[in-house]
């Protein structure tokens, strides 16, 4: 198997690739803080739920943009091996899903922020944007993106030539992207309680649980494809 951190490769098709793991790390970094301060830049000054409720804000093309060309990069990157192409689709296919299947909408969301949008959905569409079908779809979808990403760091960034030595920074590396698929998947099964017990939703609401919770999800993807790219951490040249 080739090296997938092979140091002193100098070609057009890894920088490239450097470059794409990089615009994906970036992005996902970015998209919450991107909703916070568009939030407080507008009449809202308002933090929603969840991510996924700022698509009923005047922030919604901020979402549907940032995370659709998240999945776009996420097709476009190929990888080393079929595996590799296949979980970074699956991604991908996970990720417009939720892009464009909206979470379920609930009185709760603000309406201030919320009021820019009515007139301009169908009044035969608006079951489709208040159903908990679609609703349940983004959930699932949101749910599996996330648990492909944490695949994608902690079984495909951390492989190494078979033959070949790690180096030290591909050990440290290893287990930032291990630690980063944690996270994400430690997460989502946070979340669990909170969408199946009433009284931990109750009492978990006033805290923006979710929202900080996708947060910390999208920082530790964010992350690990930083690493990937070479951001940081990348190996020293080789001496003679």
């Amino acid at each position: 198997m080739e090296n997938r951190d092979q140091p002193g490769v100098d070609n057009t098709l890894v920088i490239h690739y450097l470059t794409l793991r990089q615009l994906i790390g970036i992005l996902g970094i970015l998209l919450p803080v991107f909703l916070i301060v568009g939030s407080f830049l507008t009449e809202c000054k308002h933090i929603e739920a969840s991510i996924s409720d700022f698509y009923y804000t005047r922030l919604r093309d901020v979402f549907v943009v940032t995370l659709s060309a998240v999945s776009l990069f996420l097709f476009t990157y190929k990888g080393y091996d079929p595996l590799d192409k296949i979980m970074t689709n699956l991604a991908g296919v996970f990720g417009l899903v939720v892009a464009f299947f909206p979470t379920t909408f609930y009185p709760g969301i603000c309406v201030p922020c919320f009021s820019i949008y009515p007139s301009r959905v169908p009044a035969v569409l608006l079951p489709c944007y208040h159903g908990m079908a679609v609703g349940a779809i983004h959930l699932t979808a949101a749910s599996l993106f996330f648990i492909t990403l944490a695949f994608i760091s902690f079984f495909l960034f951390t492989k190494v030539s078979e033959t070949g030595t790690p180096t030290p920074q591909k050990i440290v590396r290893n287990r930032i992207y291990r630690i980063c698929a944690c996270i994400m998947i430690g997460c989502i099964l946070l979340l669990v309680p909170y969408f199946t017990i009433a009284t931990v939703k109750s009492h978990l609401d006033r805290y923006n649980l979710v929202f900080w919770m996708e947060t910390i999800a999208l920082w530790a993807f964010g992350t690990s494809w930083l690493i990937k790219g070479e951001f940081i951490l990348k190996d020293k040249p080789m001496v003679a």
